[in-house]
């Protein structure tokens, strides 16, 4: 798993290089938490999974697993495609 931090306007936000774009943590980690739980709040999503590529590291074990679950949902068609974002439109920072 590659860790970028990247941005679509001001705001920085973590995600994975995928084959097929960017795929946008914040927004992969909230659908997850829907899909297994029901709604969790963002405070209640920092918490679980760490703010930022940072919090990706601090949080690994519990990133990874919702992440290899969320990429799993997206090659299946069963996860929204707006978690992923077309690299060409996006720009990379320093990932921490």
């Amino acid at each position: 798993m590659k860790l970028v931090t990247f941005s679509t306007t001001s705001r920085l936000r973590p995600g994975l290089v995928l084959d097929t774009g960017i795929l946008d943590l914040e927004e992969a980690f909230a659908w997850f938490e829907q899909e297994q739980r029901g709604l969790i709040s963002r405070d209640g999503l920092e918490e679980r999974y760490g703010r930022g590529v940072l919090g990706f590291i601090e949080h690994e074990q519990a990133c990874r697993t919702a992440a290899t679950h969320v990429i799993a949902e997206l090659t299946a068609g069963r996860a929204p495609k707006g978690l992923l974002h077309d690299a060409s439109k996006v720009t990379l920072h320093s990932p921490i």
